[in-house]
């Protein structure tokens, strides 16, 4: 009789173990899916603006493309002066 309340204690003790165990875990998950959201929401967002960056970026070099080559475009008119002026 002892032995079957012994193991009708371990029994019980077991089960509620096991159920706080669960309950802990799914804790634990929704937590982790959560963190999960969250770092794809960032993600997301450093990829759009990263790739504003890159527009930005992009079109940064043209435009010093443009005023590179008419700067350029401006000295060569003066080198041709200076060499007609000074006969170079």
């Amino acid at each position: 009789m002892t032995t079957l309340i012994h193991a009708d204690i371990f029994f019980f003790v077991t089960t509620i173990l096991a159920i706080a165990i669960a309950v802990a875990f799914i804790i634990f998950l929704i937590y982790a899916i959560a963190s999960v959201r969250m770092l794809f929401r960032i993600s997301k967002s450093v990829e759009t603006e990263t790739n504003k960056i890159i527009d930005d970026v992009e079109t940064l070099r043209k435009d010093l493309h443009k005023r590179h080559a008419t700067i350029r475009a401006r000295l060569m008119i003066f080198k041709r002066f200076f060499r007609k002026f000074f006969k170079l």
